[in-house]
């Protein structure tokens, strides 16, 4: 899969940048990492299923407004 992927929308504002974790607690910590780091929240840790069922992501809005999300695709176990 990819590591990094980044898409521009201009109907949807800024650049979103996506970085795919390797597993779950990895999201949650780049996530607080973000928050203390001056960073807004979009969306805290959690399933996307949505996505599909073991979308696992985190978005935060990074000091320039940049939107920045983490995510694993994988199970929790794995």
């Amino acid at each position: 899969g990819k590591d990094f992927w980044l898409t521009e929308k201009p109907e949807l504002g800024l650049a979103h940048f996506a970085f795919r974790a390797k597993d779950r607690s990895t999201v949650a910590a780049a996530y607080e990492v973000a928050m203390a780091n001056g960073a807004k929240s979009r969306l805290s840790p959690g399933l996307m299923p949505h996505v599909h069922s073991n979308y696992f992501a985190a978005q935060v809005y990074d000091p320039d407004g940049y939107l920045i999300e983490f995510a694993c695709h994988d199970a929790e176990n794995k």
